[in-house]
């Protein structure tokens, strides 16, 4: 007898999306902008699919030597970071007297090294002043203000300009004033909320 082999059925493939529950069980982990098939981890700087394993594909990349070795560089210095920015004895005050400083600093384009000698400088100016006798931002405090107002300000245009494809543009100028050099880049795009253009 000839008998013809049974055809295997198909299996269906199932792929896996992006769940937000990745997010809130590991804050490091964000919907990537490649698709919902990839997540990104914020600690690498890097993208990975997650549509064959999912959540087994999280803990693979969790799991893995590169993510360890950053988790473990961002534990230490998010810890020195926060010990930066939260004394025992500082006011919100004094905090936002930091902020408001730092704030004309970049707007003004001005060196970070400048707050080494604001520091010591605001607390002669004003001795009777509890605000200027607690201010302690030097140039390493300041950049750190910088590179997480910088960071947030990419996250709000890429969530603005990047996953709506909305339209944008973009300019860019090379400065080269005595021995600092300067390469601004500007993003015109229509701000949702307010529905206005702003840059």
């Amino acid at each position: 007898m000839n008998r013809t082999p049974e055809k295997k059925k198909p299996t269906k493939r199932w792929d896996n999306v992006f769940k937000a529950k990745w997010t809130a069980d590991h804050e490091f982990i964000k919907v990537s902008r490649r698709g919902e098939k990839h997540a990104f981890c914020e600690l690498c700087r890097s993208d990975f699919s997650i549509c064959h394993g999912g959540q087994n594909d999280v803990d693979k990349h969790i799991a893995t030597e590169k993510h360890k070795s950053n988790a473990m560089a961002v534990k230490g210095t998010t810890l020195s970071v926060m010990n930066m920015f939260v004394k025992k004895n500082q006011s919100t005050a004094v905090i936002n007297a930091e902020l408001l400083f730092q704030g004309m600093v970049i707007e003004h384009n001005l060196p970070l090294a400048l707050n080494d000698h604001y520091s010591k400088l605001v607390s002669r100016m004003s001795p009777d002043s509890e605000i200027a006798r607690q201010y302690a931002c030097g140039r390493t405090k300041a950049t750190h203000i910088a590179y997480s107002v910088a960071s947030h300000s990419v996250d709000r245009l890429k969530k603005a300009v990047g996953l709506k494809k909305a339209p944008y543009s973009l300019a860019t100028d090379g400065s080269s004033d005595e021995e600092d050099k300067f390469f601004p880049v500007l993003i015109t795009h229509v701000d949702e909320g307010t529905g206005r253009i702003t840059t």
